[in-house]
């Protein structure tokens, strides 16, 4: 999948400590649209590296009492046209036992999703 970061986010290459609020922006039920919520501290790499260090974390997303994340600090660029409409998301499919990387569209209301910040 292409992706970029999202305009106004610098990447600092190396290892650094990072806190992430893996549960921002969610609310129980409630829907959200991404395009309303991102912004230059949206997390990205910080998400996928989470995910590897705390795979108890990442089983445990269901949308209802773990949320599942959008990547909200990257873009996917392809088709390029529509580069500014779509982000990725990371989600725990239970019935193929998998941590499934997708994308869809930011101003697409979802309830049971988070947009990490950093």
């Amino acid at each position: 999948m292409p992706v970029r970061l999202l305009p106004g986010i610098i990447h600092w290459p190396g290892v650094r400590r990072m806190t992430i609020d893996l549960g921002s922006h969610w609310v129980p039920g409630e829907h959200r649209r991404p395009s309303n919520l991102r912004g230059p501290d949206s997390a990205h790499a910080e998400i996928l590296a989470a995910a590897a260090h705390f795979p108890d974390w990442a089983r445990a997303m269901d949308g209802i009492s773990v949320p599942d994340i959008w990547l909200s600090g990257y873009q996917v660029t392809h088709p390029e046209e529509s580069t500014h409409l779509r982000l990725p998301g990371l989600a725990c499919v239970d019935y193929r036992k998998t941590l499934s990387l997708t994308v869809d569209r930011i101003d697409r209301a979802h309830s049971g999703w988070a947009l990490p910040v950093v």
